[in-house]
């Protein structure tokens, strides 16, 4: 039995769905930058012990607090895409009507149709409120308070399942 769906994205939807891969991509380097992190201090703590005037140990320090300084503002650049997406995408703003079956996904709205089968798709996760279907390096995100209740979403999620492969961070 197909999923009928209608639903307008809102910018909580884009900003829920940047900060979901945000905390992907972030997540996998957390334990990298803090391995590295505690190897730096260490080294720095040993160069400090045997000569607290090292102009090295100086380098050392600025090149590290440098990267730190660079990866927040990356992570803040990240942050503010989001709201250009919704500015810069008027698609996003329209209400969009979508059918999914075994086939695939079916959406409409005033200026675009889009059907896509399965096989289009390469994976999918979830976060709190969506569902983010993978297409490639392009994502399809499906609202979940579109959905009539949870017994739908409940089988929104095994059509996913059998047909997707469950992405993880």
């Amino acid at each position: 039995m197909p999923i009928k769906l209608e639903y307008r994205y809102d910018s909580g939807d884009v900003d829920e769905a940047f900060r979901a891969v945000r905390s992907r991509t972030w997540g996998k380097t957390r334990l990298r930058v803090g391995t590295v992190s505690a190897a730096f201090l260490i080294c720095a703590w040993i160069l400090f012990w045997i000569d607290p005037h090292s102009p090295i140990l100086y380098l050392l320090v600025g090149v590290y607090l440098g990267v730190i300084l660079l990866a927040i503002v990356a992570w803040q650049k990240t942050k503010k895409q989001s709201r250009g997406i919704w500015k810069s995408y008027p698609i996003m703003q329209y209400k969009f009507t979508t059918e999914i079956d075994a086939d695939g996904i079916k959406s409409t709205c005033d200026i675009a149709t889009s059907l896509r089968r399965w096989e289009c798709f390469t994976g999918y996760f979830e976060s709190a409120n969506l569902f983010h279907i993978q297409e490639g390096s392009r994502v399809l995100w499906i609202p979940k308070r579109a959905f009539a209740g949870e017994a739908e979403i409940n089988q929104m999620r095994e059509l996913l399942r059998s047909k997707l492969n469950c992405t993880t961070a």
